[in-house]
């Protein structure tokens, strides 16, 4: 696999990831696992760090 084509798929995915989260924290969905109900600021943190990884990943992918 090319460097190009693993970024673009990587950057897919975390793009994916931060569009759940911030679906999440839109419409007030609730997560629970094993009885303990996710808090959404914890969206919030993996909306913002999956959008960075993103970004990053588009970024890069531009380069070459």
């Amino acid at each position: 696999m090319q460097i190009k084509t693993y970024l673009l798929a990587v950057t897919m995915f975390f793009s994916i990831v931060s569009i759940f989260h911030l679906l999440r924290l839109v419409f007030r969905w609730n997560a629970v696992i094993s009885g303990w109900t996710i808090p959404l600021w914890i969206s919030l943190v993996g909306c913002i760090i999956s959008g960075i990884l993103a970004y990053m990943g588009f970024k890069l992918s531009k380069r070459n």
